[in-house]
């Protein structure tokens, strides 16, 4: 799979003293309610990272064909509805869309390929 060019989307996210678990799993079913509702996306991916130093500070990566129909799906009610709810568990919410300028690989992986 090309790399280069993939659009991200990513977010810092700064959770509430004592509301990392219940931020985990709002994350988590946000991520799930995507994945299902893109019409014939199979190639996402979403990771959720959690900051060793300050538990309170997380990073999310989401990738997938990410066209116009995901666009209306984050503007949807629906969608809006389970932001709410997160945006309840956080102090500060700092959303991110990035394009993939370098790639590093292991080595039976071609430059062509990318």
């Amino acid at each position: 799979m090309k790399k280069i060019g993939q659009i991200y989307r990513s977010g810092i996210w700064m959770v509430k003293q004592g509301m990392a678990e219940e931020f985990i799993t709002a994350w988590l079913s946000s991520a799930n309610w995507l994945v299902e509702n893109i019409p014939g996306e199979r190639d996402g991916e979403a990771l959720l990272l959690q900051d060793l130093g300050n538990p309170h500070k997380f990073i999310s990566f989401a990738w997938s064909g990410m066209s116009e129909k995901t666009d209306e799906l984050l503007a949807s009610a629906e969608f809006q509805g389970i932001m709410a709810d997160i945006r309840e568990l956080c102090e500060d919410i700092q959303p991110h869309r990035m394009q993939v300028v370098g790639y590093s690989a292991p080595k039976d992986v071609h430059i062509e390929d990318l």
